[in-house]
């Protein structure tokens, strides 16, 4: 009986000598033999590492409650900081701000370092910058003339030769959308044969222009002569500038047939600026001096 209660006595002794030591142990890695599962919250009142975590599973979602600051605090090689990574979809159920105060009232906007793609609809409160709308971003037809103010489109903010004649539809321009002396003869293009180059109102009595009514911006002041020996109703018009591939057109004032052509073609380059104007009267074929208009091309 003593024996019994002896053994009794030593194998408790070791089995408490056994507890201490393994409360006492200074191990600092955790190592169970298989899955742990914890039914109970856990709580640790110090820094937790984890090489992975998973909040949920597959058909089940969790929540995990950030209170604070999630952030990343390891650098690469050259010691520059490294972002956090989102490495999915993300989706966000509240608003993306910037600091401390949601909304526009601080200093901390929101700042995205790249390029922006938006599939819906963007709306904005206002647009600053420079380039963000151009022609490229524009629909044709998204602009009408109703959405455009009274004198907000000025020649100012028209690039040169923005502006073709196939970017305007016909009758689009009218007189009176063109304000007084703003068409001048320097931004009127004279290299086409299509737009008028000069003309005059011509008095045939005299030689003269009728109150000095012409325009000429490429040869300057016209000459009207007659040369000696030539009849009534002829006459040469020196244009002071080459008008032998323009075209010449009149329209006679009194009771008078005009015809007329450049002559440089005919009698060579010394007549490349003149024009020969003959007026005559139309039902005795006969030469006369009259009056007419006339302009070249």
């Amino acid at each position: 009986m003593r024996n019994k209660v002896l053994i009794g006595s030593l194998t408790l002794v070791g089995v408490m000598t056994l507890s201490s030591v393994a409360l006492a142990s200074t191990a600092e890695t955790l190592q169970p033999a298989s899955v742990q599962t914890i039914d109970d919250e856990l709580v640790v009142n110090n820094v937790a590492r984890f090489n992975s975590i998973y909040v949920g599973s597959q058909g089940e979602g969790g929540v995990t409650a950030f209170n604070g600051t999630v952030i990343n605090n390891t650098t690469d090689d050259d010691g520059n900081s490294v972002p956090v990574t989102v490495g999915d979809d993300l989706r966000v159920d509240g608003r993306i701000y910037r600091g401390a105060t949601a909304g526009t009232s601080d200093d901390m906007p929101f700042i995205i370092n790249d390029n922006a793609q938006v599939t819906g609809t963007l709306t904005v409160a206002g647009l600053s910058g420079t380039g963000i709308v151009s022609s490229a971003n524009l629909l044709d037809g998204t602009i009408a003339t109703a959405d455009i103010a009274d004198n907000a489109v000025t020649s100012a903010k028209i690039a040169d030769s923005s502006v073709a004649t196939a970017d305007i539809a016909d009758g689009a321009v009218t007189t009176a959308k063109i304000a007084t002396d703003s068409i001048t003869t320097d931004k009127l293009d004279f290299s086409s044969n299509g737009l008028v180059k000069a003309g005059g109102w011509v008095n045939g009595n005299d030689l003269t222009f009728m109150n000095d009514n012409y325009f000429n911006p490429l040869g300057g002041e016209m000459e009207i002569t007659r040369q000696e020996g030539q009849p009534v109703g002829a006459y040469l018009i020196d244009m002071g500038f080459d008008v032998s591939e323009s075209y010449f057109y009149a329209n006679n004032l009194a009771n008078c047939g005009v015809s007329g052509a450049p002559i440089g073609t005919l009698f060579g380059d010394a007549y490349n600026n003149f024009i020969m104007v003959n007026t005559f009267n139309a039902e005795t074929e006969t030469y006369i001096d009259c009056n007419f208009q006339f302009l070249v091309f």
